[in-house]
């Protein structure tokens, strides 16, 4: 191939224990790095039910002060400000 440097040439070569030296590196690799795996998975798991109970917190409030009005207490109803910050702006005027 010719070009404005000269001519060019290529040459394409593949080594002949390449996969074996990946497949073994790649096996190395797995060997060494698994064990921390599941470690990840438990503390994401942990973070996420946490995040979602801390979350979901003003809801539990506000569902317990609605569970508090029955027939003998009509009047009690749901006060706007007894709400959680988070929920007042969500709850009817």
């Amino acid at each position: 191939m010719d070009s404005a440097a000269g001519p060019l040439s290529i040459s394409v070569a593949r080594a002949a224990g390449a996969d074996a030296l990946v497949h073994s590196l790649l096996q190395e690799f797995v060997l060494d790095v698994a064990w921390i795996i599941p470690i990840l998975v438990a503390v994401t798991l942990a973070i996420g039910i946490l995040a979602i109970r801390s979350g979901l917190e003003p809801v539990r409030q506000v569902s317990e002060m609605a569970a508090a009005i029955g027939p003998t207490r009509y009047r009690y109803g749901c006060r706007r400000m007894a709400f959680p910050a988070r929920l007042r702006r969500l709850s009817m005027p």
